[in-house]
């Protein structure tokens, strides 16, 4: 049922999307082609660089989300690597 909503609610949003909705995401999607583009070579950037110019062109239109996903992903990457440092220490210590 939960994922029956998210598609119908998906399909409506589709319908009516609000002003601006589509150029905005052929602007986020060209930056990801820019980025597939500058990032030929290494398999780490043809992630890394549609991602994050993606990510750039998504938080020029919705800045709001992007500071509060980048909140989030801040706090999340500090818990990484104090548990990172922690493992480190702890085998440091057992040596």
């Amino acid at each position: 049922a939960l994922c029956s909503d998210f598609f119908s609610e998906g399909y409506e949003f589709l319908q009516k999307p609000p002003a601006g909705f589509y150029p905005r995401l052929g602007v986020i999607g060209f930056a990801g082609i820019i980025g597939l583009f500058l990032a030929r070579g290494s398999k780490i950037k043809k992630l890394l660089y549609p991602a994050a110019l993606m990510g750039i062109g998504t938080s020029m239109y919705y800045p709001q989300q992007a500071v509060a996903i980048g909140k989030v992903a801040g706090t999340q990457l500090y818990d990484w690597s104090l548990q990172g440092y922690i493992a480190v220490e702890s085998l440091w210590k057992d040596n």
